[in-house]
């Protein structure tokens, strides 16, 4: 695998399920990645709402950038007033691949 192909994800929140957990770590698995280090969230009832999502609040805050094996890694940081409207801004677009 070329260097520039590695990622780091972070998955996390107050509201984030344990079905919602499960399912991006197993598609993060299906793509090649590697879990150098998880905590599991407890298994509780209920799930995320979405009836009251607001994705036209969340907005942009800033953009990070490091540099990394000679690339410059690019993190847009977006704040949302909920967990449901982060959830729905972000099924919004799919996140372009690089190539």
């Amino acid at each position: 695998m070329e260097d520039w192909k590695n990622y780091e994800v972070v998955i996390y929140g107050d509201d984030l399920t344990h079905e919602l957990w499960k399912m991006a770590r197993d598609s993060f698995l299906i793509h090649g990645g590697r879990c150098l280090c998880e905590k599991e969230p407890k298994k509780r009832a209920g799930a995320l709402q979405t009836r009251n999502a607001k994705p036209s609040e969340v907005t942009f805050s800033r953009e990070i950038r490091r540099p990394w094996l000679g690339l410059t890694m690019v993190y847009s940081v977006y704040r949302a007033p909920d967990a449901a409207s982060a959830k729905a801004f972000l099924q919004q677009d799919d996140v372009p691949r690089v190539s």
